[in-house]
């Protein structure tokens, strides 16, 4: 053999070699990603206990029961039942949405008429966990109500108002007492939202001057005004502290009020929702949330701007089974 093919011989097998080791390291690391990848059971149930969590599914609610027929590796399944008012769709697609980015996969079944939901955990195709979901007509989660109440309206850009209008929650606006609220009532109407006025300012409009300084008679045409521009809200609000109506005053206009069905409540008696910072008011409505007593109600007047910032506590709020309900549903509730 010559030297030429020599070389050529060795180089080839030194390729061939190069090859197969790079192949033998390649399968190692794809079955070490692998075995890396495999959620355990212990993982996906605590998941699983998070997300039931969030939807206030109480805890008795949940039983472990054995399989009739063995699966993989499981021999028990969780039985888990729901009431009538909240939808197995939803829960399934938080329960997807949160392992779609791992190496779980979800199958679901739909058993009796949707009924019954099974819902297959599995990893690299082996069956991890089982839970059924079962509707139960017995069964109602301790619930309570809110409302809210948008100030600062007029600080809005009009594409925050539009953001604004787009959102499901019923929620109402409190305008302040100025002609340019006329035309903010009607695009409020236009977009089926509620507005209220807050007549505690001294309007920079003639027709709507309420003072200590005007007579009776300029009291009641101006209230009279004010009701008949501002026609669709029942509620007005007005702060008894910082007004400067006089006690004489202020219950003069609150009786003209009334005369033509209109009832004037105190803004300083509903809960601000006011922080330093995004952070401390996120907060605060976390612990008015927290401490609302099941079956109670609340109403909570929050900056336009605000209002933004708070939508992912709100959801989560609303996920346990409690309402956001209109403002004008609260205060007739309440009043």
């Amino acid at each position: 053999m010559n030297k030429t093919k020599l070389i050529f011989l060795l180089t080839s097998v030194a390729v061939i070699l190069f090859v197969i080791n790079l192949f033998v390291e390649t399968q190692n690391n794809r079955s070490h990603i692998g075995k890396e990848k495999q959620s355990s059971k212990a993982e996906i149930k605590k998941t699983v206990d998070l997300i039931l969590k969030d939807y206030a599914l109480n805890k008795n609610w949940i039983t472990k029961r054995k399989l009739k027929k063995k699966r993989d590796s499981l021999e028990y399944y969780y039985l888990v039942k729901i009431p009538s008012d909240l939808s197995t769709s939803v829960i399934v697609k938080e329960l997807t949405k949160n392992f779609i980015d791992g190496d779980v996969e979800l199958t679901v079944n739909e058993k009796n008429k949707s009924e019954e939901t099974l819902v297959t955990f599995s990893s690299n195709g082996i069956a991890k966990f089982l839970l059924k979901f079962q509707y139960d007509n017995k069964l109602a989660r301790a619930s309570s109500q809110i409302s809210f109440i948008i100030y600062n309206y007029n600080d809005l850009s009009l594409n925050e108002r539009s953001v604004l209008f787009k959102f499901a929650h019923p929620f109402g606006i409190v305008l302040p007492l100025e002609k340019g609220s006329i035309e903010n009532a009607t695009e409020i109407k236009s977009n089926k939202k509620e507005y209220f006025i807050d007549i505690t300012d001294n309007s920079d409009f003639m027709d709507f001057e309420l003072s200590n300084n005007s007579d009776i008679k300029k009291l009641t045409k101006n209230s009279n005004q004010i009701i008949s521009f501002f026609n669709s809200p029942k509620y007005f609000f007005i702060n008894s502290k910082t007004s400067g109506f006089n006690k004489l005053i202020k219950n003069y206009i609150i009786k003209k009020f009334a005369e033509r069905g209109r009832i004037i409540l105190l803004s300083e008696n509903f809960t601000y929702l006011k922080g330093e910072n995004i952070e401390d008011l996120k907060s605060l409505l976390e612990f008015h949330l927290k401490n609302i007593n099941p079956n109670d109600s609340k109403c909570f007047f929050i900056d336009a701007q605000d209002w933004f910032e708070v939508q992912n506590i709100i959801t989560k709020f609303l996920k346990k089974g409690n309402k956001i309900i209109s403002p004008n549903k609260f205060l007739i509730m309440s009043h």
